[in-house]
């Protein structure tokens, strides 16, 4: 009997295919193009004139925190514009906005109040030296506000964040920590929340110093609601609060992010857009073992943000397990879970065998990959 082992026959082509959801926004006319221009020039003036630009970032997320995914209701659309929604508790002291932004908003009466007051946010994170949030126009006003009690409460911990943010609105983890980043602009004042004080030496700066003093503890002159201590006990929390506060370029991208999401709530519908051809990874056949398929096809529904973060693992992960000299054997789209976040875990391990029975591979190797994909 020959001592010669057979030789591997062609490698399998897994090639990874992606379809991604993107938002479809309304067409506006130039008119109105022009006019969010000039309305955001004006905006930047009375924000620099008025030292106001906490308060034009308040009333923007405070308008657009009101959406509830399940029923589409609430959202930045204008509403806070009645009297009956500044009447809230949580928009105590907004009403100051809205004085403020009118006669602004009189000059363009072709601009919506829910694009306005989105605009508004947009240039006050601009002025202070923030990063540049996209805005997209095409907003329209909703005749009826939201009811009380959809905002978040400061006195609240973890459980409360993630119900209002994640669950209310469906935004992710990092997003709750990267905005909360925005209380680097602005101070509490008791008569309108009951707590008294800034967050930040200067609270007129949009900087990653919210997460520093949060960190170096409390001091005196400078507040930390409970909400912001929260992020600190929270073991999926706290890690981003320590790489904002060392990484304010990493802080920016993600506020950005998470600010355009947050002003988009319920605005444009998404659609799927053409399928783009992904790399092609080859896994080879072995003389004992076989895939089951010839081909995988992937299709899963990213934002444009959450497309490439998703991509990578998805090839570099098979790479890694077979650097192992071990080969999964069930790959396919049921076996791969992402979270908003885009983590992304490899499952299913039931079928993986070293690749070829002659090396020196046991069943610790599968097991230790196994682990470090679960993690």
């Amino acid at each position: 009997m020959s001592d010669e082992q057979p030789s591997p026959s062609p490698p399998i082509s897994f090639q990874v295919v992606v379809a991604i959801m993107v938002k479809k926004y309304p067409t506006v006319s130039e008119d109105y193009r022009k006019a969010i221009e000039k309305a955001k020039r004006m905006l930047r003036g009375l924000i620099a004139e008025k030292n106001c630009a906490p308060i034009m970032l308040r009333i923007a997320w405070h308008s657009a925190g009101t959406f509830d995914v399940k029923t589409k209701t609430g959202g930045p659309f204008g509403t806070m514009k009645h009297a009956s929604e500044l009447a809230h508790g949580a928009n105590s002291g907004l009403d100051i906005a809205v004085r403020l932004l009118q006669p602004i908003k009189d000059q363009f009466p072709i601009i919506t109040y829910a694009d306005f007051y989105q605009l508004a946010g947009v240039v006050a994170v601009e002025v202070t030296g923030g990063p540049e949030v996209p805005f997209h126009p095409g907003r329209e006003d909703k005749p009826n506000p939201p009811p009380e009690g959809r905002l978040p409460d400061a006195t609240k911990g973890c459980d409360h964040l993630r119900d209002v943010f994640t669950v209310q609105m469906g935004l992710s983890d990092k997003d709750i920590v990267a905005l909360s980043g925005g209380h680097t602009l602005g101070r509490c004042h008791k008569e309108r929340s009951g707590f008294e004080g800034p967050w930040t030496k200067n609270p007129l700066i949009f900087d990653n110093s919210y997460f520093t003093e949060l960190l170096s503890g409390e001091k005196e002159g400078l507040l930390q609601l409970p909400t912001d201590k929260a992020l600190l006990s929270d073991p999926a929390f706290r890690p981003l609060v320590e790489k904002y506060a060392s990484d304010e370029d990493a802080f920016f991208a993600d506020y950005a992010e998470a600010h355009l999401k947050l002003s988009e709530l319920g605005f444009a519908d998404e659609n799927w857009i053409s399928r783009i051809p992904g790399a092609i990874f080859l896994m080879p056949r072995t003389p004992y073992k076989y895939i089951a398929t010839n081909s995988w096809t992937l299709i899963f529904t990213a934002s444009s943000f959450q497309a490439k973060p998703l991509i990578g693992p998805i090839l570099r992960v098979p790479k890694y397990i077979q650097s192992a000299n071990v080969i999964h054997q069930d790959l396919k789209p049921s076996n791969l879970k992402a979270n908003a976040d885009c983590d992304l875990k490899f499952c299913d391990f039931v079928l993986a065998c070293p690749i070829a029975e002659n090396e020196f591979t046991t069943e610790y190797v599968v097991t230790s990959v196994v682990l470090r994909s679960y993690c």
